[in-house]
C-alpha cells in the first residue's frame, strides 16, 4: 500500500471513528463506507435518532486527509470546481473533511458543501473541529432540518 493510500485510509478511520462516539447518552450517526470505487464520496452517514434507529435523514462525506509535521500548518487539499458542481448534482446535504495525521494523531475539520459554493476548495479552513460534541450536534440538527423541510414522499408506478 502506498503512502498515500495509507495516509487516506487512517484519514478516513478517523472520522467514522468520531462520528460514531457517544454524545451525551446516545450515538448519533451511523457511518457507512461507500467505497473506493464510489464517485465523490466516501460515506453516507445516517443520523439516528433517540431509539438508536436511523431516521432516514442522512448526509454525504468527503475525506481527504494530509500527513504533516506540525499542526500548525494549513490544511491544503483539493477539491476541484468540477467536483463542487457534480455534488451539488446531488441535491442532499454534503460535507468535506479534511484530516491532518501527525504520527499517531489526527484532527478533522469540516466544512459543508453547499449550494452557494461556485469554486474548488484548496484548503480546509479549521474553523469547525470534527471532534467536537457542540458541532456534531450543530451537524447532525442542520441535515434533520433539510430532510424535515424537503418532505419528499416516494410514490411508484411500481406496485
Amino acid at each position: 500500500m502506498r503512502i498515500n493510500d495509507i495516509t487516506g485510509t487512517i484519514g478516513e478511520e478517523y472520522v467514522s471513528n468520531t462520528l460514531h462516539r457517544v454524545i451525551g447518552k446516545d450515538r448519533l450517526f451511523r457511518v457507512t463506507p461507500l467505497g473506493a470505487k464510489y464517485e465523490l464520496f466516501d460515506f453516507m452517514v445516517n443520523i439516528i435518532g433517540s431509539d438508536g434507529a436511523p431516521t432516514g435523514h442522512f448526509f454525504l462525506l468527503q475525506v481527504k486527509a494530509q500527513a504533516i509535521d506540525d499542526f500548525k500548518k494549513p490544511l491544503d487539499i483539493e477539491f476541484t470546481k468540477e467536483e463542487v458542481q457534480m455534488v451539488k448534482l446531488r441535491k442532499v446535504p454534503s460535507y468535506l473533511v479534511g484530516v491532518h495525521i501527525k504520527g499517531n494523531q489526527q484532527r478533522g475539520y469540516f466544512i459543508a458543501l453547499d449550494r452557494n459554493r461556485n469554486t474548488g476548495i484548496y484548503r480546509v479552513p479549521k474553523t469547525h473541529i470534527l471532534k467536537n460534541d457542540s458541532n456534531l450536534l450543530a451537524l447532525r440538527a442542520e441535515a434533520s432540518n433539510y430532510f424535515d423541510q424537503h418532505a419528499n414522499i416516494f410514490t411508484s408506478k411500481f406496485v
